[in-house]
């Protein structure tokens, strides 16, 4: 498996949602019980388009 650098806006995207979902879980800026695990669930998406980036070429 050969891996690639993701895209620039790929990228930004990513790390885009990660800050904002490590900002929203630490601050509790969105109170918990409204959008419960919002947070952790950006992270996520975050770091999964991240290494999306890098396993598919062109991606």
């Amino acid at each position: 498996m050969k891996l690639s650098a993701p895209k620039q806006i790929v990228f930004l995207i990513s790390v885009i949602l990660i800050i904002v979902g490590v900002v929203i879980q630490l601050t509790g800026i969105i109170p918990f019980a409204v959008i419960g695990g919002l947070g952790f669930w950006l992270v996520f998406a975050g770091g999964a388009l991240l290494s999306l980036g890098v396993l598919l070429k062109g991606f």
